[in-house]
């Protein structure tokens, strides 16, 4: 929903010289466009780097601390190079269960060598019975046959996509938007 969202204001108005000015674009995401599509020199943060600039740091950075760690960490390498570099180590080998620390290319670098003492380990629910699933299942009914009566679904599923603007309700029916 939010690409189109996005694709009718860039068609409307073309490219923002923000992207986090876009309908579901955030610090992460606007980084990410502009480092891949563009080879842009910035720092974009998600989980597998986090995880790898903060091991390497020895403890939890903020997110500006973790965009300057990730220049600093990755050179020479920058722009998508050094995004698509960090988020493989993350990804294959700083992974959070299961560290692969004598394969990793900054293991000279680390302070942690692996999961760091105060680190959160958690991990996310089963999908099977979540209500991810649940709402999934709404999605699915709702893209497979159109309109479907309200009794036949999982109403507080239904209810949370209404909300989030992923469903509509006109009287007896849910559909998609």
């Amino acid at each position: 929903r939010r690409l189109w969202e996005a694709a009718n204001v860039i068609a409307a108005d073309g490219w923002p010289d923000d992207l986090t000015e876009l309908p579901g674009v955030g610090r992460y995401t606007a980084g990410a466009i502009l480092a891949q599509a563009d080879d842009a020199d910035v720092s974009a943060i998600e989980v597998n780097i986090r995880r790898v600039v903060e091991r390497c740091a020895g403890s939890a950075l903020s997110e500006r601390d973790a965009e300057a760690s990730m220049k600093n960490l990755a050179r020479p390498l920058c722009g998508r190079d050094r995004l698509l570099a960090l988020m493989d180590v993350g990804a294959l080998l700083c992974r959070p269960r299961d560290p692969r620390c004598s394969e990793c290319p900054l293991r000279r670098r680390c302070a942690s060598h692996g999961p760091r003492p105060d680190e959160p380990r958690s991990r996310q629910p089963a999908f099977a019975g979540s209500f991810r699933q649940r709402r999934g299942q709404v999605m699915a009914r709702l893209r497979d046959n159109g309109n479907v009566a309200v009794d036949e679904l999982d109403e507080e599923a239904l209810a949370s996509l209404v909300t989030d603007g992923l469903a509509v309700v006109h009287g007896t029916r849910a559909a998609l938007p």
